[in-house]
């Protein structure tokens, strides 16, 4: 296995109301706020991971922010929303193994009606 920020495209377009089974995606918030737009990132990507996982492997555990909590950073104001980077880890166990402290960065612009995955970026770990 490979650790690292591989296999998102960049603008890879995800949006808040993705159709993955067991998955639950966080809605944006009524109120755009930097502390709301932070929360719903964390949020986004815990789901967005998870769901990737689950297309490629039988997990049985996931979880992120496990070693360290995650650091969603409010970037800027613009197009109508706040643009957050991400930085964090996620660790997850399927029934023969178990992997560790993978880091994942990314990008997101958040506003009320839409949280958009703009692109993954290289972690500076």
């Amino acid at each position: 296995m490979t650790a690292g920020c591989a296999g998102i495209l960049p603008g890879d377009g995800s949006s808040a109301d993705p159709t993955e089974p067991g998955v639950s995606y966080p809605d944006p918030p009524d109120t755009l706020t930097n502390t709301s737009a932070r929360e719903r990132v964390i949020e986004y990507e815990a789901a967005h991971l998870e769901s990737r996982l689950r297309e490629e492997k039988a997990i049985t555990d996931f979880e992120m922010g496990y070693a360290e909590p995650a650091n969603a950073t409010v970037r800027n104001r613009s197009d109508g929303g706040l643009y957050v980077s991400l930085d964090a880890s996620y660790s997850y166990g399927t029934e023969n193994s178990t992997a560790d402290f993978i880091p994942t960065c990314s990008l997101y612009h958040v506003n009320e009606t839409a949280i958009r995955r703009v692109s993954e970026r290289d972690c500076d770990r």
